[in-house]
C-alpha cells in the first residue's frame, strides 16, 4: 500500500527553537571554571556540576562550564563515582579548554577537532557518565570513554544539544575506550546530536551495545556524525548497533535532506540503524552513508544496513525519499542493504543507492539481498513508488534485488531500476524454495506477494526508424476481475534466469482481468532507441486510487527489435499481389511457416493478412 508521509513541522520548529535557546545569550550567564582534573573539591567537574545545579540561571540563559587546567595535551578526568545529574541548564565546553578547537573539515574529509578533556569513568562501575534530567543544556568538545552504562543520558527533558565530541574514543579519534552505550534518550524530545555545521560532528563508536538510542523519544534529530568510525570516517571501530529506536519512539530524523545532515553509520557489528520492539513510527531516515567510508567509495560494512523488526503498530518509517537529498547510499554491507522483519506494516523504501558507490552508477555490494523482506506476516511495504524520484537504485547485490519470503504480502515495488543483482531482480519465495517462480493458471498459490503472476510479453518494436517510440504487445493471467499496474522496463542484458531484470524504468499501464482472469493489453511508449536492448515487465495489484498491493516477479525477457520492413506480398512471383498470393499466406498461417511474415514477428497471424490487404492488387514496386 502506498503511504505519503505528511511534512513535520517539528523539525522545523526544532531548528528554531535552537535558534532562539536562551542560552545564545551569553553575557548574563554564570561561569564555573574546571581547573584540576581531580574528582571533588574546589576545581573539580564534580563540583562545578554541583553549582550550576544549585545556581539560578539569569535571564533564562544556561550557567557555563568552562576548562582552564593547566599543562599542555590531554587531561583525563577519572571519577570513582556517579556524577551529580544535570538539573539545571548548563553549557559543558570543552573546547574553552586552552589548544583545543572544534572540526573544521568537511564530512569528506574526517574530522580535525582537537579534544584536550576526557572524561573517563573505568572507575566508577554502573555508572553513567553525563547524566541530564534539566533540558536545554549542551554538551561539547570532550571525549567521554569507559563508562559501563551510558556515556550520556538524556531523561525527561527536551531541547538539549550534543556537539563536537568523541564518544567512545579517546582524544586521538583513533583508540578506542567504548561505554556499554554512546547516548540514550529516553521519554525526551527535540534533542539535536550532532548537526548541520562542521563543528557539531560528533564521533561515537566502540560501545558494547549502540552508539545512540532512543527509547519512548520523539521529534529529535542525529546529524552530521560519524557512528561507528574513528575519526577520519575511514576505518572499522564499529558499535554493535549504529543507532537504535525501541518503545514506541517517533518523528524522529536520522540525517536529512540539508547540507551537512548526512551521518556516515559504518562498521556497526548487528546493523548500522535498527527500528525495533513496537509501534516505533513515522521516523526518517534520510541523506546517509550506510555501510561505506566519507567518500562513498569503500565498503565499510555493518552486517545490515537498516534492520526492522518489530511487534505491533503501523510502521509509516520512510526510508529515504523522492526529494532532491533525501536518498541514502545503503551499501558494502556484509549482510542484507535493508531487512524489513516481522508484524511491521506500511514501511516505505523511497529513491535510494542500495548495492552501488555514491554515483549510482558502480559497484559497492551488500552481501546479502539488497531488501529482504521476511518475518511472519509483515505486509504492505512500498519500494520505489510512482512519484518521480521514488524509485530505488537497487544493483550489484549478492542476493536478490529484492527477496520477499514466504506469508509476507502486499507488498509493491514500483518504478525502481534493478539490475546486475546475482540473484533474481524480484524474488517471491514459497516455503523452501526461492528462486523465479512459474506462473500458475488461476494465481491461486501462496507465498511472498501470494506469488502474483507476472505479465508476459508478445511484442516489443520500435515505430520508426529513429526509435523514439515502443510498442509493447502482451498479456497477463491472473485473478479475476482484478486492476493492476503494468510496469515496463528496459535492460541491455537480460539476466541468467531469463526474466528481468529491470535497469530503466518506461512507464506503466493500468489493466483490468476479465471474468476468466486474462488482460490482454498494448502500450505505446516514448523512449529513446532501445533497439538490441531487452524489454521486462512487473504486475502490481491497484487497491485503490494511489495505493497498490502485490508485486510480481520480473516478467521473461523480451528483445526489443527495430520498426519492421515488411516484404512486398507478391509470393507467386506474379508481379503483384492477388488471390494467388493470398493463397499461399492462407497456407502458411496453416502451417505456421513464418517465411511469409509480413509484420516480422516470425509468424503468420491475423496482422499479416491486414497488411496484405494494404497491398491487394498492387504491383510489385
Amino acid at each position: 500500500m502506498l503511504v505519503c508521509i505528511p511534512p513535520t513541522k517539528s523539525y522545523h520548529i526544532l531548528f528554531i527553537l535552537f535558534l532562539f535557546l536562551p542560552f545564545s545569550s551569553e553575557s548574563s550567564a554564570a561561569t564555573f571554571l574546571v581547573t584540576n582534573t581531580d574528582d571533588s573539591g574546589d576545581g573539580s567537574l564534580r563540583s562545578a556540576i554541583e553549582t550550576a545545579n544549585s545556581t539560578a540561571n539569569v535571564g533564562g540563559a544556561p550557567d557555563r562550564i568552562e576548562f582552564d587546567i593547566p599543562g599542555a595535551g590531554v587531561h583525563t578526568i577519572a571519577p570513582l563515582s556517579f556524577l551529580p545529574a544535570i538539573t539545571d541548564p548548563v553549557v559543558i565546553d570543552g573546547y574553552s579548554e586552552p589548544g583545543a578547537a572544534p572540526n573544521t573539515n568537511p564530512i569528506t574529509a574526517g574530522s580535525n577537532a582537537t579534544i584536550h578533556i576526557e572524561l573517563n569513568g573505568s572507575g566508577a562501575l554502573g555508572s553513567s557518565g553525563l547524566v541530564i534530567t534539566s533540558g536545554s543544556s549542551t554538551v561539547r568538545g570532550l571525549a567521554i570513554t569507559g563508562w559501563t552504562s551510558y556515556g550520556l543520558y538524556l531523561q525527561g527533558q527536551s531541547g538539549n544539544l550534543i556537539e563536537g565530541n568523541f564518544i567512545g574514543l579517546h582524544p586521538d579519534g583513533e583508540t578506542p575506550s567504548g561505554n556499554f552505550t554512546g547516548i540514550r534518550i529516553e521519554n525526551s524530545s527535540a534533542n539535536l546530536v550532532g548537526g548541520l555545521m562542521l563543528e557539531a560532528r560528533n564521533v561515537i563508536s566502540a560501545h558494547i551495545s549502540a552508539g545512540v538510542e532512543f527509547t519512548s523519544a520523539f521529534d529529535n534529530l542525529v546529524q552530521g556524525n560519524f557512528i561507528g568510525t574513528d575519526s577520519q570516517g575511514t576505518h572499522d571501530l564499529g558499535n554493535n548497533i549504529g543507532i537504535s529506536l525501541s518503545s514506541s519512539s517517533s518523528n524522529n530524523l536520522i540525517g536529512g535532506a540539508a547540507l551537512g545532515s548526512r551521518n556516515i553509520i559504518s562498521n556497526n557489528h548487528f546493523a548500522g540503524v535498527v527500528l525495533s520492539n513496537s509501534f516505533v513510527t513515522n521516523n526518517r531516515i534520510q541523506g546517509n552513508f550506510i555501510g561505506t567510508d566519507v567518500t562513498g567509495s569503500v565498503a565499510l560494512g555493518n552486517f545490515d544496513g537498516v534492520y526492522i523488526d518489530q511487534i505491533g503498530g503501523i510502521g509509516n518509517n520512510l526510508i529515504g525519499g523522492s526529494n532532491t537529498g533525501e536518498a541514502n547510499l545503503i551499501s558494502g554491507n556484509a549482510g542484507n542493504g535493508i531487512f524489513l522483519g516481522r508484524s511491521i506494516s506500511e514501511d516505505i523504501v523511497q529513491g535510494n543507492f542500495i548495492g552501488t558507490d555514491a554515483t549510482g552508477a558502480g559497484p559497492l555490494p551488500n552481501l546479502g539481498q539488497g531488501i529482504l523482506i521476511n518475518g511472519l506476516d509483515g505486509f504492505d511495504h512500498t519500494i520505489g513508488g510512482v512519484d518521480p524520484g521514488a524509485g530505488n537504485t537497487i544493483a550489484y547485490n549478492a542476493g536478490a534485488g529484492v527477496f520477499v519470503n514466504f506469508f509476507n504480502t502486499g507488498h509493491s515495488i514500483l518504478g525502481n531500476s534493478i539490475f546486475s543483482n546475482e540473484g533474481l531482480g524480484i524474488d517471491l519465495s514459497e516455503v523452501g524454495n526461492p528462486g523465479q517462480t512459474p506462473n500458475d493458471a488461476d494465481d491461486s498459490d501462496t507465498g511472498g506477494n501470494d506469488l502474483q503472476n507476472y505479465p508476459i510479453l508478445s511484442s516489443a518494436q520500435t515505430t520508426d526508424s529513429i526509435g523514439i517510440e515502443t510498442l509493447i504487445q502482451g498479456s497477463l493471467q491472473s485473478a479475476p476481475d482484478t486492476s493492476f499496474r503494468i510496469e515496463f522496463f528496459d535492460s541491455s542484458q537480460c539476466d541468467p534466469s531469463d526474466h528481468g531484470e529491470g535497469e530503466q524504468y518506461l512507464g506503466s499501464l493500468d489493466v483490468t482481468t476479465s471474468a476468466t482472469g486474462t488482460a490482454d493489453f498494448e502500450s505505446t511508449l516514448s523512449t529513446p532507441s532501445l533497439v538490441g536492448n531487452f524489454l521486462t515487465a512487473t504486475a502490481t495489484v491497484i487497491e485503490g486510487p494511489g495505493a497498490f498491493g502485490d508485486t510480481s516477479e520480473f516478467s521473461p525477457c523480451f528483445p526489443i527489435s527495430p520498426p519492421c520492413d515488411s516484404p512486398f506480398p507478391d509470393f507467386a512471383v506474379n508481379g503483384r499481389a492477388d488471390a494467388a498470393d493470398l493463397l499461399l499466406l492462407l497456407m502458411s498461417s496453416r502451417t505456421s511457416d513464418p517465411s511469409r511474415d509480413l509484420t516480422c514477428d516470425e509468424q503468420v497471424h491475423a496482422d499479416d493478412f491486414f497488411q496484405f490487404a494494404l497491398s491487394w492488387y498492387r504491383a510489385t514496386p
